[in-house]
């Protein structure tokens, strides 16, 4: 994007539903999700899954799962299902269809850490909605709020490699108690910063600054 002097920049919005409290099935097992394009590259899918093989000893041992949901781009689905299958992961690791509306909810209230581990991205939608289901996320940089998600405490940061994000992995489901505080702060994370209500605020905001320092006439 190339912003020109005067430029207003207001970031999108999401939907707050209201607080929920932590489904006590989280605790059991730790599920993992990820919602959104299966771009094996734009969304770091292939490092995901590699940690998810490093780590597959003690995701087994405590019946941690991760589950893809997403349509297929340019053929991603069946690589994945590939990728899956040359690890020896296809018994904790599920590769399904995009989910939409309830479907997607009900998902997001069931699963217990939302992943995203993105080499770039815009605006991650997709994981703002998920911290207002009050999910925690395991993020990289190249999702663009790895910062924010370190100042709120709403979940952990991996850098770009399977070893790392194998690390958070095996910290998360070692440190399950953490889960239940990323979660609240999560939601209060999407609240403040991202909820529609506090958009459009500040985006008025900023049209007044505009009008005030460039009055007409």
């Amino acid at each position: 994007s190339y912003v020109k002097h005067n430029s207003i920049i207001v970031p999108n919005g999401t939907f707050i539903p209201e607080r929920l409290e932590l489904d006590k099935d989280k605790a059991k097992n730790v599920s993992f999700v990820f919602i959104g394009r299966k771009d094996i590259y734009h969304k770091g899918i292939d490092y995901l899954l590699e940690a998810c093989s490093l780590t597959a000893d003690i995701m087994r041992k405590n019946g941690a799962t991760l589950t893809l949901y997403g349509p297929d781009r340019k053929g991603s689905f069946s690589e994945i299902d590939k990728i899956i299958s040359e690890y020896k992961i296809n018994d904790f690791v599920f590769n399904k269809d995009g989910i939409f509306d309830q479907e997607k909810e009900k998902v997001l209230k069931k699963s217990s850490v939302f992943v995203l581990t993105s080499r770039l991205e815009g605006q991650p939608i997709a994981l703002l909605e998920a911290c207002a289901y009050s999910l925690p996320v395991l993020v990289t940089p190249g999702t663009n709020v790895s910062e924010e998600i370190e100042r709120f405490n709403c979940g952990w940061v991996a850098s770009l490699s399977g070893e790392s994000i194998a690390e958070r992995i095996t910290h998360i489901i070692n440190h399950q108690d953490e889960i239940a505080i990323c979660s609240k702060n999560a939601y209060t994370y999407v609240a403040e910063v991202y909820g529609w209500e506090k958009v459009a605020s500040d985006a008025i905001e900023k049209y007044k600054e505009f009008v005030n320092d460039n009055p007409i006439g």
